[in-house]
C-alpha cells in the first residue's frame, strides 16, 4: 500500500489531500439530494442496482492497480490477493 510519501519517497503536497477530501465530501453529500430527486423518476430497485453497478465499476481499477501476487500462507497454500478476488466478487454480486 502506498503511504503519504508515495512510491518515490517524496512527500505529496497538501493540496492533493484537500482535493480528495473535498471531492469525497461533495460526492457523499450530493448522493442524498440526487437520491431524493431520482426516486420520483426511477423505481427504487433499479436505483439501488445502478448504484451497486457504479460502485463495482469504480472498484475494478483499484483492484487492477493493486497488482499484488498471490501470497502464501504458513502452510504453503496460495491465498488470493490483488485483482482476482475483486473480479470474482463483482461477478458474483452482479448475477
Amino acid at each position: 500500500m502506498i503511504g503519504a510519501t508515495g512510491e518515490t519517497g517524496a512527500a505529496r503536497p497538501a493540496w492533493v489531500y484537500r482535493v480528495v477530501l473535498l471531492s469525497s465530501t461533495g460526492l457523499m453529500g450530493s448522493s442524498f439530494v440526487a437520491g431524493k430527486i431520482l426516486l420520483h423518476r426511477i423505481p427504487p430497485v433499479v436505483l439501488v442496482g445502478d448504484r451497486f453497478l457504479l460502485a463495482g465499476l469504480a472498484t475494478v481499477p483499484l483492484a487492477l492497480l493493486s497488482g499484488r501476487r498471490a501470497a502464501r500462507s504458513d502452510a504453503g497454500e496460495r491465498r488470493p490477493t490483488g485483482a482476482i478476488p475483486w473480479v470474482i466478487l463483482i461477478a458474483i454480486s452482479s448475477s
